[in-house]
């Protein structure tokens, strides 16, 4: 069994763009009939009897060509389209091809497990990260992360273990998906988690007008502090306001290591310029996830308040879960990036 994990481990560094990853899907969903019930019914709920559905890779119709078009007898026809890393998105596209057709009636608006169109990424797909176009016919489909799946697929008991650990350990090296460990910064090998745990936050949390690709998102290391810079892109002028979201350790009085984790904005061209200078007149002001605020060297600091520190540095004590500690870093990520688009 490690054997053949360990085969898929390595299969996924060779054979790991979207179509290749459709066809170990598909070839899975071919194989065993209780996986196929599994993929089918995350995105469409129980509408599908999978004994009579025919899922067909790579349909063409005109110059379209979605990744999964699935046939029933009795029920229709589904759509899955598939992307890894890939923005450019066929929302409205697909929608106007397929929604006329036969199979494809009664397409209905914010459908979730009632839609006929599924759409799966390994990012989350925000409204400001799209089109005007895309933006409104995406609530045409039900949009999923790899993630998600790879979660779904994990709780079920259905599904056998072989067949599923195996799939999942191939799901998990081409999506890059982390199975998170709790996080004890006493640890020096909890950092790992931590660092990735912060980029997963920038890349999932969205605010209007404001989004971050993948390849704007850059890990940094310097004396004493580790964690990820970034851009933020505003969709109405392209300007750009250059972030920061660390962990950093400094000595007290006593050469004992002091953690703290801050977001962080500098004075600088772009949108900084129009932020930094109306933020340094609110730094009394505080939230619920952070109580101070400084500025170092043209450098504002929010920094996550200890009450809610101390999940990542006792959490035995505080009895405290993975989700707790990744809802943390979001909440005060949220909160702080709320604060700062506010003003711009």
């Amino acid at each position: 069994m490690d054997e053949i994990k360990n085969l898929f481990r390595n299969l996924a560094k060779r054979i790991n763009n979207e179509n290749e990853l459709s066809d170990v899907t598909l070839a899975f969903c071919e194989t065993y009939p209780e996986f196929k019930k599994k993929f089918l019914t995350f995105f469409f709920s129980n509408k599908i009897n999978p004994k009579e559905a025919l899922i067909r890779r790579e349909v063409t119709s005109d110059d379209s060509r979605p990744d999964f078009i699935i046939e029933t007898y009795n029920s229709g026809k589904y759509l899955i389209e598939v992307k890894i890393m890939d923005s450019n998105h066929h929302f409205k596209k697909y929608y106007d091809e397929f929604s006329k057709q036969k199979g494809f009636e009664n397409i209905e608006k914010q459908c979730n497990e009632n839609c006929r169109f599924g759409y799966i990424a390994n990012y989350i797909i925000s409204d400001s990260s799209l089109g005007n176009d895309d933006r409104e016919h995406k609530v045409y489909y039900n949009v999923k992360t790899w993630e998600e799946f790879y979660v779904y697929l994990e709780k079920d008991q259905i599904v056998g273990d072989n067949v599923k650990s195996i799939y999942l350990e191939y799901l998990k090296n081409v999506c890059g998906i982390i199975k998170y460990r709790k996080m004890n910064l006493s640890n020096l090998t909890s950092l790992y988690y931590l660092n990735n745990a912060i980029k997963k936050t920038i890349k999932e949390v969205s605010f209007n007008n404001w989004t971050v690709s993948d390849n704007e998102i850059k890990a940094r290391s310097g004396e004493g502090s580790q964690g990820y810079s970034f851009y933020f892109r505003n969709s109405k002028d392209n300007k750009l306001m250059y972030m920061d979201f660390s962990v950093y350790f400094y000595p007290n009085e006593k050469n004992e290591n002091n953690i703290t984790i801050d977001l962080s904005i500098e004075k600088a061209s772009g949108a900084n310029s129009v932020v930094y200078p109306k933020l340094l007149s609110k730094t009394e002001e505080f939230g619920k996830f952070y109580d101070k605020v400084f500025v170092d060297e043209d450098i504002i600091y929010f920094e996550l308040i200890n009450e809610k520190f101390k999940a990542f540095e006792l959490p035995e004590k505080e009895n405290i879960t993975v989700k707790d500690q990744l809802d943390i870093l979001k909440e005060f990520y949220k909160e702080v990036m709320q604060k700062i688009v506010s003003v711009y």
